[in-house]
């Protein structure tokens, strides 16, 4: 920006590792503050990010299918729903869809019978859908446990990353491309 400096800090970890830890600090600070929708957007958000991290070589977006095969890496054998079944990672992008797009339960996933409807337990209290008219029985999980295994998947990828210096390479690309937070200077206006 012309005119403009940003004085942004060093960061002595990797862009990856900082970015996990900012996003499970603000889940955290969201559950802790009676946010469990809120909690849901950004536990959805980061799948697809980190997902993104991890996908071949070439692809730009993060798409359905970067989603998927993280959340079948780091999600889908941890987490053990309240009621049903446990979730695939196609449930678990129907729900993502629901939460990101509309901040309910529904998704086009759902709606056509290839992913069933996630619904959610936080503290005693239960978020359902009561129009329910999707044909396949939905899941009840627990945001505090989904919130954990993201958490846990998280810093698991965080280590096969290091495991493995082409991935790694990769994912450390993308990610300079995550906003750079910093201080923003003009020079003093002239009259």
């Amino acid at each position: 920006m012309l005119g403009h400096q940003f004085h942004i800090p060093e960061k002595s970890d990797n862009a990856i590792e900082v970015w996990r830890r900012n996003r499970i600090q603000a889940i955290s600070l969201c559950l802790k503050s009676g946010l469990p929708e809120d909690a849901l957007t950004l536990i959805y958000s980061g799948i697809d990010t980190l997902g993104f991290l991890d996908a071949p070589p070439g692809q730009l977006w993060a798409t359905e299918i970067s989603f998927e095969a993280w959340s079948d890496r780091y999600i889908v054998s941890s987490l053990k729903p309240v009621v049903g079944t446990s979730p695939s990672a196609v449930d678990l992008f129907g729900a993502r869809c629901g939460i990101l797009h509309t901040s309910t339960s529904f998704s086009q996933l759902g709606k056509k019978g290839a992913a069933r409807e996630i619904w959610y337990q936080y503290r005693g209290e239960s978020a359902v859908n009561l129009t329910l008219d999707t044909p396949g029985m939905p899941l009840l999980i627990d945001i505090d446990q989904f919130a954990n295994v993201f958490e846990v998947g998280g810093a698991q990828f965080v280590a096969d990353l290091k495991m493995d210096k082409v991935r790694f390479d990769r994912a450390e690309a993308r990610a300079a491309r995550f906003f750079a937070w910093g201080v923003r200077s003009s020079p003093a206006s002239s009259a």
